[in-house]
């Protein structure tokens, strides 16, 4: 009797694997190709689900542009800070930099009241040169924040002047130049790091963003690494224009560092003659470069990064 029920205990045993057996192949022969070309027909068919979550930078962008309306600069400016160092992944972002940038630069190529700044008056025997260096400024920098055509000066004029103290950041992977103001002018303060990013350095750091149209290094150079601004250079017709010169105001501007290949030129689809042009450097806008031209001066410290590398 033993031995029946234990040879009928192993026919049903064998019937059960067979049957989870049987189970298997059917779904690795009928069910599962046939779950993958759905799955695979809906991928091609129907757009990626949207996970992104609400968009909180758009409120304190809204509130920043009622503050700008209302004339209330320095309050619209900490908002745009705020969104800028909170959401960065916000649609807002690229426009809130670019209002910070020009609302820096309109406030800096002003009389307009900014730390640092300050009035000197011309006493006999001051020139434009002289005064720009003790300042740690530069001449086209006195010229346009004082609404001035000639480089003639009189004693008892009033000039504003400001230390021009930057630091520039040139990132060949997004394409991008980055005036920011140096560490210690950051101040108690300045907002932490992100988190996840310990190296990232506070926007209140941030004066402005330029683009960069196209980048032409020389062979076999690399560009990235530090240096600093040396020179300053006007050029028209194929030789060196002086600020109290005529063609001054209409010259080429480049701008020149000590790293071979990093050099700062205006872009232009073809040169003074005709041809394509084929300078090495990294070309900007040409307004964006006047611009620089005047707010940068020689020793500004210069770092070129890769971040897509």
């Amino acid at each position: 009797m033993f031995r029946l029920k234990l040879v009928l205990a192993f026919i049903g045993l064998a019937i059960c694997v067979a049957g989870v057996l049987l189970v298997k192949r059917f779904w690795e022969d009928q069910i599962k190709p046939e779950q993958e070309i759905e799955l695979a027909v809906r991928s091609q068919f129907s757009g990626p689900s949207d996970t992104k979550g609400p968009d909180l930078g758009k409120r304190q962008f809204e509130e920043a542009v009622k503050l700008l309306e209302d004339g209330k600069l320095n309050a619209a400016t900490d908002r745009l800070l705020y969104l800028m160092t909170y959401y960065p992944e916000s649609d807002a972002y690229p426009e809130a930099k670019r209002i910070v940038g020009e609302i820096n630069v309109d406030r800096l190529i002003s009389r307009a009241p900014m730390e640092g700044k300050i009035e000197y008056t011309v006493k006999s025997g001051d020139a434009l040169a002289a005064i720009a260096r003790h300042n740690q400024c530069n001449v086209d920098y006195i010229m346009r924040a004082n609404g001035r055509t000639s480089s003639i000066i009189h004693p008892g004029d009033r000039l504003v002047v400001i230390p021009l103290n930057w630091e520039m950041v040139i990132d060949l992977g997004d394409m991008t130049l980055t005036l920011e103001r140096p560490w210690s002018n950051a101040g108690k303060e300045a907002q932490p790091a992100r988190p996840g990013k310990p190296n990232e350095r506070p926007v209140e750091l941030f004066f402005k963003e330029y683009p960069i149209v196209k980048v032409n290094a020389p062979p076999g150079f690399s560009l990235t690494g530090s240096t600093e601004v040396s020179d300053l250079v006007a050029w028209k017709d194929g030789r060196r224009v002086e600020f109290n010169k005529r063609d001054y105001l209409n010259a080429n501007k480049w701008i020149q560092t000590r790293k071979n290949g990093v050099i700062l030129r205006p872009y232009r689809e073809k040169d003074e003659s005709g041809s394509q042009q084929r300078d090495f450097g990294i070309m900007l806008h040409p307004a964006d470069l006047e611009e620089l031209f005047t707010i940068l001066r020689p020793g500004t410290p210069v770092t070129v990064v890769n971040s897509a590398s």
